[in-house]
């Protein structure tokens, strides 16, 4: 008990804190990812949903995490036409693009947060590397609230390609993201 408490006025002495890092779990209720492609003519955007997911935080700042994204849940909203989004659905699920059939889940390992700058791993059809975007969040109550700006990645470095000649020429590189995590305790 002495030794114990000894320890304990040293540690307070020195000003080292024993605080922990707590995991918060990934809401996938509230919590989504918006994609956008454009192309020479016009664009397609919609929505992804996240499958599962943990962010970890230490003294209000997010130090790690991983984020599961459930591939076969794209969704188009940029038109109405159900003919359409089955279309645009089909293209990118295919074998030569997402490869939904596959690969089910994508993910996102969260490395580090440093001055606003999210860096991190991208992982699709199993091709991983590594990304960066600028974010927002707020720690309020154990409850994490964070958004991304808007962001994109070149899609040749994950091999997502169409099959159709024409399709691939008129797409352009980009895929455009934002995103939204809600976790809390």
């Amino acid at each position: 008990m002495k030794k114990k408490l000894i320890l304990s006025l040293l540690l307070v002495g020195l000003g080292i804190s024993s605080t922990f890092a707590q995991t918060l779990t990934v809401n996938t209720t509230t919590s989504e990812i918006n994609w956008k492609g454009t192309k020479k003519i016009g664009e397609h955007f919609g929505v992804i949903a996240i499958k599962s997911g943990e962010i970890s935080i230490n003294e209000g700042q997010i130090i790690g995490g991983e984020v599961l994204i459930n591939m076969n849940s794209i969704k188009v909203q940029d038109t109405d036409d159900a003919d359409d989004q089955k279309d645009i659905i089909s293209d990118i699920s295919s074998k030569k693009f997402f490869n939904t059939k596959d690969y089910l889940v994508s993910k996102i390992v969260i490395k580090s947060v440093e001055n606003g700058k999210l860096i991190g791993d991208l992982t699709i059809k199993g091709i991983t590397q590594e990304i960066s975007f600028n974010t927002t969040y707020s720690i309020k109550d154990n409850t994490l609230i964070a958004d991304s700006e808007s962001f994109s990645i070149d899609r040749q470095k994950w091999k997502l390609k169409f099959s159709n000649w024409l399709k691939e020429n008129v797409l352009d590189d980009p895929i455009w993201f934002t995103i939204h995590i809600e976790a809390s305790l």
